[in-house]
């Protein structure tokens, strides 16, 4: 009977220096630079940048900030009571509440308090806060079911200085014709709502200020838009959609001015849940735009439309993300229970 020969000791040592290197260099090629890890969070529901400041919301109302440039520890943590949020200020946030009565509510984050509440009217319907990429205007939508089978859109202006609602402006649209999923406010208090209309992409444009629509444009070659963000200075906006592809549009007629994908010449792609594109992000500057296309991150240069960036995150289901206000950096969460918010370096 043959003995086994024993692995040789030089190829013992070659091999356990090889399996020690390979986190170094995978360290080393990774553009990550920090996973932010929240005890007991409920999953991820959005990241907000003002300023220097980072800011998670979870799922749960549980708010944490950090510093872009010193993420060892946060900055402050608060507990809202909803993740319906906006940011006024580093440290204030605004938001709405999602049951009951509604209520608009204005917290001191850093001392973990309201500092005040007022009821918007609107109860038992779905209600999300919007603001402008500037910071300087908000606004509130809701969906409202009724009985014939119609859903009514309506969006109310909201002065950020005295922290009351302004006069609703309403949308009458047949739920079973369009549906709208998601909605961006512009610095002139212009609402784009996207969504689909027979399967096909499609948006209306509102005037908060004239209460009218501007128009409405309906896309035969593009799939339903599930995400929309205006640039900061208000000239393009840009829609994600269901085959994985970024659309930017002139907001005044809604003419489509170019189409970011990710998808090679002559490729086609399925619409199915793993080829969505969704969660879009712009930088402050307006140079970058961000989306994910499940479970991969995309950042593109407007300018060029060349991709600068993409990697899988890791996390079983990449949720919100956001730029810093430089580009520079990028934040990814996890919609999941017990997720991290990674950060990752834009090179």
């Amino acid at each position: 009977m043959k003995r086994k020969s024993k692995l040789p000791f030089w190829l013992f040592a070659v091999l356990l220096v090889v399996v020690s290197l390979v986190p170094i260099i995978s360290n080393r090629l990774s553009p990550a630079k920090a996973s932010l890890v929240v005890k007991d969070n409920t999953g991820s529901s959005v990241l907000l940048s003002q300023g220097p400041n980072l800011v998670a919301v979870f799922t749960n109302g549980t708010v944490v900030a950090w510093d872009w440039n010193a993420l060892a520890q946060p900055l402050w943590q608060c507990s809202a009571g909803t993740d319906r949020l906006v940011l006024l200020g580093e440290s204030t946030l605004a938001g709405v509440t999602k049951t009951g009565r509604k209520q608009f509510v204005v917290m001191d984050a850093k001392q973990d308090k309201k500092t005040s509440e007022i009821p918007v009217g609107w109860e038992d319907q779905a209600l999300w806060p919007i603001q402008s990429p500037d910071g300087k205007q908000l606004a509130l939508a809701r969906v409202n079911p009724d009985q014939d089978g119609r859903t009514l859109y309506e969006f109310m202006t909201l002065d950020p200085a005295q922290k009351a609602p302004g006069l609703p402006v309403s949308l009458d649209i047949p739920s079973m014709e369009k549906r709208f999923v998601a909605y961006a406010l512009s610095s002139d208090q212009k609402i784009l709502a996207v969504g689909n209309s027979d399967k096909q992409g499609f948006l209306v444009l509102a005037d908060l200020t004239q209460r009218k629509i501007l128009f409405e444009k309906q896309y035969p070659d593009a799939q339903e838009f599930t995400s929309v963000a205006f640039r900061p200075d208000g000239a393009a906006a840009y829609l994600t959609n269901r085959n994985g592809s970024v659309y930017q549009i002139n907001p005044v007629d809604g003419q489509v001015k170019s189409v970011y994908t990710v998808l090679k010449e002559g490729q086609r792609n399925p619409v199915t849940n793993e080829t969505s594109s969704q969660n879009i992000t712009i930088s402050a500057d307006g140079r970058y735009v961000a989306a994910v296309v499940i479970n991969r991150v995309y950042v593109w240069e407007i300018q060029s439309g060349k991709i600068v960036f993409e990697y899988q995150p890791g996390h079983k289901l990449t949720g919100a993300i956001v730029l810093s206000q430089d580009g520079s950096l990028l934040a990814t969460s996890d919609i999941r229970s017990s997720g991290s918010v990674h950060i990752w370096q834009i090179k």
